[in-house]
């Protein structure tokens, strides 16, 4: 390979090159980024500066040779980390570290916002576990970054390895994990939810903690038909997204308005049941064959048109010394009387 003329294929490229020569042998430098070279007797990365480059000599000298401005140390001749040669002097397969430009901060702060979730069909995962459970069960990548060595099944062409600092600047975290993903958000419709035996329904639950836990739970009772009245905070914010524990990775989700989701139960024989203050106790309640469970937004409770068309069920409590129950612990419990009687 002539490296005289820098080809593009030797880094992403995106990142311009810049050639360096002495004493007849060119050396390629990116301009950008900084490099990483895997060590061969250990999984441990071992760290360059930008102005280091590592090479060898064909007799597997061990002197240094200084190139201003750069500072190459002389390493023995390794095989299986050499990426290419040049004359005598052979440089090492090392590993690009991406820098985040700003157009791609951009993009990925932007994702905070819903109308620009909307507009780009994405949404942020943060973290290992949260990232690798997306994307085993399908959910389509558009780009991971990560800090460090990453598993196998995660890495791939839209796996990019970036710096700790970068990693602090676009995460939506306190702490920032070593992985963050972008992927499509999930397009469902309505076919899948004619046969479901159990919808949840939620009507204006706004709190994205109480959406997300919502979820988790509703995928621990085995229930994965979600329906979400306009209103509801968004199913594919960043605080939704981590509260679910990757929920979104198996459930489905469908958004329309109320009166859609009351044309829907009609045409398809669903059971409305509001979750309200006055209503049937749960241990009593008849649960039926086809169920839309409607809980409520946290203040004003289910809408007066979804109340007036359908049953109501309650948890029963001492009133006079607590309002009412958060909706996400509510929700839990009712959820849990319906497997329950489901299963026994």
């Amino acid at each position: 390979m002539d490296l005289n003329h820098c080809p593009m294929t030797f880094s992403p490229s995106d990142v311009p090159i810049w050639c360096i020569e002495r004493n007849n042998l060119t050396f390629p430098i990116p301009l950008l980024g900084r490099w990483r070279m895997m060590s061969k007797s250990s999984s441990d990365w071992v760290a360059f500066p930008l102005t280091s480059m590592l090479f060898s000599t064909s007799s597997g000298a061990s002197s240094s040779t200084t190139l201003s401005p750069l500072q190459l140390a002389v390493v023995n001749n390794t095989p299986s980390t050499i990426m290419m040669c040049v004359d005598l002097a052979c440089i090492l397969a090392l590993k690009f570290i991406t820098v985040v430009t700003k157009n791609s901060e951009k993009l990925i702060r932007g994702l905070a916002l819903r109308k620009n979730r909307k507009k780009t069909g994405l949404f942020i995962a943060e973290g290992l576990k949260l990232v690798t459970d997306f994307v085993s069960s399908g959910v389509e990548v558009d780009i991971i970054y990560h800090v460090g060595p990453i598993a196998a099944d995660l890495q791939g062409d839209r796996t990019m390895e970036i710096s700790e600092s970068d990693m602090k600047r676009i995460t939506f975290l306190e702490t920032a994990s070593s992985v963050l993903a972008v992927f499509h958000q999930k397009n469902e419709d309505l076919k899948s939810f004619v046969t479901a035996p159990f919808i949840l329904l939620l009507d204006r639950v706004q709190d994205p903690g109480n959406l997300g836990t919502l979820l988790r739970t509703a995928l621990w009772y085995g229930i994965d038909h979600i329906a979400l009245v306009s209103g509801t905070a968004d199913a594919w914010s960043p605080k939704v997204v981590q509260a679910s524990m990757s929920a979104l990775a198996h459930v489905k989700v469908v958004l329309l308005e109320e009166q859609e989701w009351l044309t829907f139960a009609s045409d398809n024989q669903f059971d409305l049941v509001i979750a309200d203050m006055n209503g049937t106790p749960a241990k009593s309640f008849e649960w039926s064959s086809k169920q839309i469970l409607v809980m409520g937004n946290e203040g004003q409770g289910a809408s007066d048109i979804l109340k007036s068309s359908g049953r109501s069920i309650t948890l029963p409590g001492d009133a006079s010394k607590m309002e009412s129950l958060n909706v996400a612990v509510s929700g839990a419990t009712l959820l849990y009387e319906y497997a329950s009687s489901r299963r026994f």
